[in-house]
């Protein structure tokens, strides 16, 4: 039976509490699943509260040949490895048999937030030019999912974002020409 606070009624609304708990951290179920990680008593997050905006790059383009680091911002309280996946606009999963890459050395597709828990990074797969969604799936048995529609852009690459790279690495003596986009003339 689910708890509603410090009464602890068996009903909240004329309806019975059994798939929430709104109390003082009273553990109960929700939706069959035992609410150790669904806990709504005073401070606990939410499960349900997971919302993000891709902050690396700002613009959210990429090239289409991958390997890029994609890099969310939100609030990642849940302790259990959060999957991605992406979604063209026709209904696709990429990647097509696993989840995204996490970037990190053992951990295969399995990404866990950095340690203030505000950011979830993942790594892109070769995908073709269009608008994708992003799907993060997360929680006991990976049952919530939230996704943010039209989240990156996915373009053509060219060779300039290499060139800025390599030249950059250059040393300062050698001739190397401009080493960002932003230093070339007219672009701000």
């Amino acid at each position: 039976m689910a708890d509603s606070g410090i009464g602890s009624p068996t009903t909240l609304f004329g309806l019975p509490s059994t798939n929430y708990d709104t109390g003082e951290g009273s553990p109960s179920t929700l939706f069959g699943v035992a609410a150790s990680s669904f806990d709504h008593g005073t401070g606990s997050p939410s499960a349900f509260a997971l919302s993000f905006v891709v902050v690396a790059p700002v613009d959210g383009i990429y090239p289409d040949d991958g390997g890029e680091v994609v890099t969310l911002e939100g609030s990642f309280t849940d302790t259990n490895p959060y999957s991605v996946r992406l979604i063209d606009q026709g209904g696709a999963l990429y990647p097509e048999l696993v989840d995204c890459w996490s970037g990190v050395v053992a951990q295969g597709t399995e990404c866990y937030p950095d340690t203030v828990a505000n950011r979830l990074s993942f790594v892109l797969p070769p995908m073709p030019p269009g608008v994708y969604d992003i799907r993060v799936t997360y929680g006991p048995s990976a049952g919530l999912v939230h996704t943010l529609e039209d989240a990156i852009r996915i373009v053509p690459r060219n060779r300039s974002r290499a060139t800025y790279r390599m030249r950059s690495n250059l040393a300062k003596w050698l001739a190397r020409g401009r080493v960002a986009i932003q230093q070339e003339e007219g672009i701000q």
